[in-house]
């Protein structure tokens, strides 16, 4: 594609600074920038903290939980980790929270960061940020613009011995009390959501509650903590539950057993039957047993054809069962192209189809039915190509499960592999040294595709790499440079996206409250994302981010099949690093270019004189790399398919991947640096 243009951006939103403010005083006031948990046994009617220390409707409390193993290994309730402990508490609290607020945790860093990094922390320290525990098991501490929270971190103390269970308290084998890390977490989210000691109240209350000012036997919210918690947001709304009944299909005598037959699925992340699943369905992994059964459809007269594959012959372990059902009078499958509706059911004339995995059944607005090679000996099938398109709702951003099921029909392989992610680590600065992603959607449907923008920067500090950008802040334009969105601090309740929203069910929420991200949904054609920091005074934020797509709905027709960045190119670790992932069966032609020079011509001032570019796999082993394009044995195929570049200088690789993950990392020859373009092509 083009060089990403630079759009013309409206200034962004002010907003007010942060400051640390107290919440409560343990005793006798000496920390009363904190809020933390005593040891001693107390009593204790809940207590408020105040209009400032409650968070508005709709937000979204992210937790970076950071305390991992802690040298303990398995705990007593069995969780692998302290960070399971404290997703379990956040959990806990979310089952009584209104007004839509609700916590989402992250695993973050094995290290804690720093204060006013823009990361709700979760960890073990020696100290709070520097200031001393006391005698205190855990603290919190809350900073607020005057209107509203800002960041909240919790540290727990690591001068004393920590595990989970229940019930009363322990003691370690040298008489010391074991903590339950639960209790206290409990206790500690608590005040993240506005909750003071009863106990320390004026007047004082005497109620049972895991709010109370010191560690007791109680080890779960009570009646007192429940009610206050309701009366600042309110009751939560009931939802049903999800829990499916287990009902698979057990194999019968007259089954045809499908030797070499083998599938692939994939749904949206909404999707209930494959809840965002890709999975390949064939011997290697697991799915060596597939039956085909042919029976008469009751009251109706028509043939239903059940293709079934069991996951390491359990039936319980991940079946997956497609039904097609041809009309009446009609015993075979053949070959073409059909359509089931959700009126059809039932009906003579039509086709019909039903999929489930492990007694979860779709349901189905639309369906389309493609079957090729289907010829059968007798009552046995000898070979099948089928392709299957359900779309379980008629919304604008439909729910779909595809799925592909080839039985001898080696002329008709599983379609190829894709490209669904891209991530670039970039320097981001000001003007033409901001970062931008561009990407090229293909859409012939009209319904486009849901893809997600990431901007990372406090995160990624927390993994090693230095001079993050602290603030960042995400535009996205269209081919146009006209600007179609915005985001700064996604959690913010006028961003934040609805808890059924892919983000939370892939696990794609950013661990920083200051980072940024886009949800929105493509049609054909070119957009931007433009990378820069916030400007909290003195000039726009400037330093390294991570900025991501993501496609959220693999298997839909629409589909990524350009993916770039453009950005500023240093040395050492300050080299662009761009980061796509290959996902699907088959294999997937790409060309990765490193345009430099040419981006002078464009009106980029300090381009890259000389770029090369190195691909890595997963392993970190290098399986291509190129200076100066014409220099590649494979040339003739990137002039072919009209991607030369411009200028001798820049570099172009043509591969054929597997799907993974790969990396191509573009650096400057003889250390030069400049602004440099990183492309992938689908070249299929």
């Amino acid at each position: 594609m083009n060089s990403p243009s630079d759009p013309v951006l409206p200034p962004a939103p002010a907003r007010l600074p942060d400051s640390r403010w107290a919440i409560s005083v343990l005793v006798t006031g000496a920390l009363g920038v904190l809020m933390f948990f005593g040891r001693g046994p107390r009593v204790s009617g809940f207590v408020n903290e105040g209009a400032k220390n409650r968070w508005p409707a709709n937000a979204a409390i992210v937790l970076s939980l950071q305390m991992g193993s802690h040298g303990v290994g398995t705990l007593q309730d069995g969780s692998p980790n302290f960070d399971v402990v404290a997703q379990q508490a956040a959990s806990l609290w979310n089952g009584y929270l209104g007004s839509n607020v609700r916590f989402v945790t992250v695993t973050g860093p094995s290290s804690p960061g720093a204060d006013a990094d823009g990361l709700y922390s979760v960890y073990f320290a020696d100290t709070f940020f520097g200031q001393s525990f006391g005698d205190a098991l855990a603290i919190t501490g809350l900073s607020s613009n005057g209107t509203a929270l800002g960041e909240v971190d919790t540290a727990f103390n690591n001068a004393y011995d920590w595990d989970s269970y229940r019930g009363p308290l322990q003691r370690t084998p040298g008489a010391a009390t074991l903590y339950d890390a639960r209790r206290v977490a409990i206790h500690e989210f608590g005040h993240m959501l506005g909750l003071d000691h009863p106990d320390q109240a004026t007047p004082a209350q005497s109620v049972a509650a895991i709010m109370n000012s010191r560690v007791s036997n109680v080890d779960i919210m009570q009646a007192d903590d429940i009610n206050g918690i309701m009366s600042i947001y309110g009751a939560p709304t009931p939802t049903p539950s999800q829990i499916p009944t287990q009902t698979p299909v057990a194999f019968n005598a007259g089954d045809q057993l499908l030797t070499g037959a083998i599938g692939h699925v994939y749904s949206s992340p909404g999707d209930r039957v494959g809840a965002g699943a890709e999975a390949m369905l064939d011997p290697a992994n697991g799915y060596a047993t597939v039956h085909y059964r042919r029976s008469p459809e009751s009251g109706t007269g028509r043939t239903v054809h059940q293709f079934i594959f069991d996951r390491n012959g359990g039936i319980l372990s991940g079946q997956w069962i497609f039904a097609i059902s041809t009309p009446a009078g009609q015993s075979q499958l053949t070959n073409g192209t059909f359509t089931a509706t959700s009126t059809g059911h039932g009906a003579l004339s039509s086709y019909d189809l039903v999929v489930s995995r492990q007694g979860i059944v779709s349901s189905l607005a639309t369906a389309q039915i493609i079957i090729q090679g289907a010829t059968y000996t007798g009552a046995n099938l000898v070979s099948l190509a089928a392709d299957l398109r359900l779309t379980q709702s008629a919304t604008a951003a439909p729910l779909f499960l595809a799925a592909q099921l080839r039985f001898s029909t080696p002329t008709v392989p599983l379609p190829g592999a894709r490209i669904v992610n891209l991530s670039t680590r970039v320097n981001v600065g000001v003007d033409a040294a901001q970062a931008i992603a561009g990407f090229v959607f293909r859409d012939a449907t009209g319904v486009g595709k849901q893809a997600l923008i990431r901007l990372l920067g406090p995160s990624i500090g927390l993994a090693g790499v230095p001079g993050t950008l602290s603030d960042p802040l995400v535009r996205l334009n269209n081919a146009s440079s006209t600007l179609i969105a915005m985001n700064d601090d996604w959690a913010n309740p006028g961003f934040l996206p609805s808890p059924q929203s892919p983000i939370f069910s892939l696990g794609l929420e950013p661990a920083g409250r200051t980072e940024s991200i886009l949800l929105n949904r493509f049609g054909s054609g070119a957009y931007t994302a433009v990378a820069s920091g916030y400007d909290n005074g003195g000039g726009p934020d400037t330093g390294v981010a991570l900025i991501e797509m993501y496609d959220l709905e693999i298997g839909s027709d629409a589909s990524p099949i350009n993916v770039s960045t453009r950005g500023q190119v240093g040395t050492g670790s300050n080299v662009m690093i761009a980061g796509f992932v290959i996902q699907g069966p088959g294999t997937k032609k790409v060309i990765v270019r490193a345009i430099g020079p040419s981006l002078t011509a464009r009106g980029v001032a300090g381009a890259l004189q000389d770029p090369t570019v190195t691909i890595v796999n997963v392993s970190g082993t290098q399986i291509g790399t190129n200076d100066n394009w014409q220099t590649d044995p494979n040339s003739a195929l990137v002039v072919g398919r009209g991607l030369a570049p411009a200028n001798p200088a820049e570099s172009a690789i043509y591969l054929v991947l597997n799907p993974g993950v790969y990396t191509a990392i573009v650096s400057g020859v003889g250390n030069t640096t400049g602004v440099a373009l990183v492309e992938v092509y689908d070249a299929d």
